[in-house]
């Protein structure tokens, strides 16, 4: 096989020098990566999923033009097509990791679709606008495969001054541990960042405020194992109301009565008191008792407070 030459530096290089001689305006960073969603969309609509989008593997030329390289991973979007067969089994990782999506480091080939180009892009877009990975990789490939699978990176705004909560709500879509919760293409992820460029919405809305309360309390219960106790409650309480009350300030003052009750709910619980072996089931129990008492006459805030409640049981078998 023969490609064009192309006369140019890996992605990464090319950033480096430009941030070097460039403002602080993001910007430009943004404009070269929609050439590279648009080449990337290219690739989708002709049924090809690359499976290894890195810097490494764009390469920018004099011009300035990213050029999509090293297909060497590809991946045939039709699941029945003969020329893929027997290419990768299931339970094989393929990919490069620093970049590599929750489903890649599965080896579950079934859930791989352009949905996985989306979770690479972002993590160049984070790597362009911050100069770093979402994850740094020398805390070792056990830590590393440990992030990508349950912690949530840092916003793109809290490492570089000079981005805004729209590129945070762009980035961390594509970030997205679940494909269902990501930009749907390639194409979906550079309509938005040509609408932010342009000045308009995005269509892209951030996290609410209950859905990271419900995944940082599915990953304390991970961290201590299924069933396991809450150690330090009232430090976790921290966490979970920051992020809780950061959504109350800019939501409906409902928002802020739920606030108060999951917050009373978590410092409910005293290890001091208590001791130190507190189950993570009995807080739950405690909250959905709470409720029967104190929020029978508000049944929108019931149902809602429910609705956050009820999925951490599921995971326990309740």
């Amino acid at each position: 096989f023969v490609m064009e030459f192309i006369d140019g530096q890996p992605l990464d290089l090319y950033v480096a020098s430009a941030k070097a001689s460039a403002s602080t305006d993001p910007s430009n960073h943004l404009r070269l990566f929609a050439k590279i969603c648009d080449a990337v969309n290219y690739a989708h609509q002709r049924g090809v999923i690359h499976r290894d989008l890195k810097p490494g593997n764009i390469l920018v030329d004099s011009s300035g033009e990213p050029h999509v390289c090293d297909f060497g991973l590809a991946k045939s979007t039709s699941a029945d097509d003969p020329a893929i067969q027997g290419l990768s089994i299931t339970g094989q990782f393929m990919g490069s990791l620093p970049w590599a999506s929750p489903e890649q480091l599965e080896g579950s080939h079934t859930l791989i679709d352009v949905r996985t180009d989306v979770y690479s892009l972002g993590v160049i877009l984070y790597q362009m606008l911050c100069g770093r990975l979402p994850f740094e990789s020398n805390a070792g490939i056990r830590q590393l495969f440990d992030n990508i699978m349950l912690a949530e990176p840092p916003r793109p705004s809290a490492i570089a001054k000079n981005l805004n909560d729209e590129i945070d709500t762009i980035v961390m879509k594509c970030l997205a541990k679940e494909s269902l919760r990501r930009y749907q293409s390639a194409a979906e992820l550079v309509s938005d960042v040509r609408h932010y460029l342009a000045g308009e919405p995005i269509q892209a809305k951030r996290d609410s405020a209950w859905y990271t309360l419900r995944k940082t309390m599915h990953r304390y219960q991970v961290a201590a194992g299924a069933t396991a106790v809450v150690v330090a409650a009232p430090a976790i309480a921290l966490v979970i109301s920051v992020q809780s009350w950061r959504g109350a300030r800019q939501e409906s003052s409902q928002r802020a009565a739920i606030g108060s009750f999951l917050e009373r709910m978590l410092t409910s619980v005293d290890p001091g008191r208590d001791g130190h072996d507190v189950k993570y089931i009995d807080v739950l129990n405690k909250a959905a008792a709470e409720l029967d008492a104190t929020m029978k006459d508000q049944p929108i805030l019931e149902a809602q407070v429910r609705r956050t409640l009820g999925p951490t049981y599921s995971p326990l078998g309740m």
